[in-house]
């Protein structure tokens, strides 16, 4: 659960060993003063240009989606899909336009379905290998992975990937995702922008 108060904390649900009682469930608190909730889609897509040019430069950067089901979780996801392709390239471009090569991206994209993980870019979804190298590294095989230098072909896969999700109904939506997706652009210079849209958190209810 995250709240809004001064900044954002999130509330992290651990297990841990007391004295006496053996293990018992607890709230572990993380709070980020300087947070802020994105209002809108100019903010989401303000927040997007910072994670392409951290990958744009070589580094590694990642976004979580996380919240209850209902809460949009997707449709900001969607957001990211359409601004995060063109900025992308046109900072890709900068450094080229002096006569290389035209720039490109790589992506693939999978989901997470209970102990399984399966290709979201392939019509017939088949599974994903998701295994711990040696160096600790997260290694993914059996995915497909394309390459474009065209950002709105870009953000056509990314689209066909995220409407390739698993969704069932629950009681605040008809269509929620039920997968865990991952959205992975790498660029030329090793960079990646990891982009991960978690399933939704159930509501809680009482009675």
């Amino acid at each position: 659960a995250v709240s809004v108060v001064g900044g954002i904390t999130l509330h992290e649900g651990i297990e841990r060993v007391q004295s006496g009682k053996g293990m018992v469930k607890a709230l572990k608190h993380h709070t980020f003063v300087s947070a802020r909730p994105l209002a809108d889609n100019d903010a989401v897509k303000e927040m997007s240009l910072g994670l392409v040019s951290e990958a744009v430069a070589g580094g590694v950067a990642t976004l979580f989606m996380l919240g209850m089901t209902g809460s949009g979780k997707t449709y900001n996801m969607d957001v990211v899909h359409g601004a995060a392709p063109a900025a992308l390239f046109a900072a890709l471009a900068a450094p080229s336009a002096n006569g290389q090569a035209q720039p490109t991206a790589g992506l693939i994209a999978y989901e997470l379905v209970g102990k399984k993980s399966f290709d979201l870019l392939s019509p017939e979804k088949g599974e994903v290998m998701l295994r711990t190298g040696a160096d600790g590294k997260m290694r993914v095989s059996g995915t497909e992975e394309r390459v474009s230098s065209d950002p709105t072909q870009l953000e056509e896969w990314l689209r066909s990937a995220s409407a390739r999700r698993e969704t069932g109904a629950t009681g605040a939506n008809a269509t929620s995702s039920r997968s865990h997706a991952v959205y992975q652009i790498s660029t030329p210079g090793g960079g990646r922008l990891l982009l991960v849209d978690l399933a939704g958190v159930p509501r809680c209810t009482r009675a």
